[in-house]
Formats: C-alpha cells, structure tokens, sequence
C-alpha cells in the first residue's frame, strides 16, 4: 500500500509531499497504516466544504484513490493518517513544483 499526503495552500503557498509504503514498515506498523487508510478513504468523508483563503488543502492517495479536504474540514480518521504518515521516519518529503 502506498500512502501520499499532498498539503498545499497556507499563507506560503508552498505544496509538499509526504509519502509512505506499507511494505517499508514493520509488520505490525503496516497494518496499522493499511488500517488508518481504509477508515480515511471511505465516500462517507468525502469533502463537501467550500475552501478559506490562506487555508491549507490536503489531498491524500492510497493506492490511487484520492480525497482532498481542508484543514477545517478534515475529519478524524484521515487527520490520524496524516499524523501516523507523518511522524514514521520511514516516510518521504518533498517540496511539489508547480
């Protein structure tokens, strides 16, 4: 499973890049993120909302699907995928160039 996490907007206007395989883990760290992902990419958390100037915008993949929110509308379950993405030093940054 592969995990990218695209944040983008903010005062800055900088986009970056997180990403995360599931095969570079431990085996229990990677059902913890195949896990996180299933209950972040459900239709329910589809986002509806209308984006704020100087909002951060996140998109997040797994494995080719994609949801996008905003920092006010982020629900729970993908604000938790977000934080275990990043914070396992396994993970890759990188600035996005537009």
């Amino acid at each position: 499973m592969n995990v990218s996490i695209i944040r983008g907007g903010g005062m800055a206007g900088i986009a970056t890049r997180t990403q995360l395989a599931s095969e570079e883990l431990p085996p229990a760290e990677s059902r913890r993120l195949e896990q996180l992902a299933a209950a972040a990419v459900t239709p329910a958390l589809a986002d509806t909302g209308v984006s704020h100037p100087d909002e951060t915008l996140y998109k997040v993949v797994v494995d080719g699907v994609t949801t996008t929110h905003t920092e006010t509308t982020l629900p729970e379950p993908v604000r938790a995928l977000i934080d275990f993405v990043s914070e396992r030093p396994e993970r890759r940054d990188g600035l996005l160039r537009g």
